[in-house]
């Protein structure tokens, strides 16, 4: 038997099976231990990136050594290295310091308003679809800018049409998880600053057509110069379904991931600006398609 031979042999083999693992990650609150239902995972080596589940909970295939990014809208980003621990809990805190003073007045015997960017008939290519985007993409908060209601006003519904597939198994599809999150306008970017809510409000479609967000609890006050109403599709696989068929733009052939349900586009209003956070460079951007998407506000005026 050639033993010097089965001992080069060896080394490499084990280095082949302990050089890639699963590991458990369970995302939480660092202020109170509660899950947060899909954080963003990052690997940063890999240059990978998935949802956590509805538990905040995720396992992802790693190597001893990979960088990961935890990101949670509200939440300070953290980052850690890999080592041989199968299960790590993580622990990640709101961003408290910059969230500002809100004074809450008494609007419910206040009269209710409606702000509408209603959506019009357009063709296909023009809707705000998931099947224009990549995995990484769906992972990115779209936010509308909106200055249309007076100052001080609570903001009590949130409204924007969901539509189904035009291929693919489109009515699991549209039951994608949505994550919704609120922002003032930094003064200096006009870009999306201070969060107004602390923790971001996941929503599940039942069909398609009309789907509203009752924002009462949330007290979400009005700033004066403005705020953002950001949307985000938050990964879960169940909900996608790959088109092997899908042709590029030269002709090519693709294939294409679709996943959940399409925005319906509204009435392009200049004040209703959107715009798009990129994670490579960790900063909102101005969104690249010139759509926006349909919705309807509610509110109160409330007294000062």
């Amino acid at each position: 038997m050639n033993y010097k031979k089965i001992l080069t042999i060896l080394p490499a083999t084990f280095l082949a099976l302990f050089s890639f693992c699963q590991s458990k990650l369970t995302i939480i609150s660092g202020e109170d231990g509660s899950s947060l239902p899909y954080a963003t995972i990052v690997n940063v080596t890999k240059k990978y990136n998935l949802s956590a589940s509805k538990t905040g909970e995720a396992i992802i295939d790693v190597s001893p050594g990979d960088s990961i990014a935890i990101s949670y809208v509200g939440y300070k980003d953290v980052g850690f290295i890999i080592s041989k621990e199968q299960e790590k809990i993580i622990s990640i805190y709101r961003v408290t310091e910059i969230l500002p003073e809100i004074f809450v007045s008494n609007c419910k015997k206040m009269k209710q308003f409606v702000l509408k960017n209603p959506i019009k008939p357009r063709k296909q290519w023009e809707l705000i679809s998931g099947m224009n985007w990549s995995y990484s993409d769906l992972l990115k908060p779209y936010a509308i800018l909106i200055k249309d209601i007076p100052p001080n006003s609570q903001i009590t519904m949130f409204s924007f049409w969901l539509r189904k597939q035009y291929v693919g198994p489109a009515d699991s599809m549209i039951l994608a998880p949505i994550m919704l999150m609120a922002y003032a306008v930094d003064s200096l970017t006009q870009l999306p600053g201070k969060p107004l809510i602390s923790k971001p409000i996941i929503f599940y479609p039942e069909k398609q057509g009309k789907q509203s967000l009752n924002l009462d609890s949330v007290q979400l006050v009005m700033p004066g110069n403005g705020i953002y109403i950001s949307i985000q599709c938050v990964m879960d696989k169940k909900y996608s379904w790959e088109d092997k068929n899908a042709k590029t733009r030269t002709g090519n052939d693709t294939t294409m991931i679709l996943y959940g349900g399409i925005f319906q586009s509204g009435s392009n209003i200049t004040n209703f600006k959107p715009v798009i956070y990129d994670q490579s460079k960790k900063e909102w951007v101005s969104f690249i398609y010139n759509i926006v998407i349909g919705f309807e506000i509610e509110y109160k005026r409330c007294k000062n």
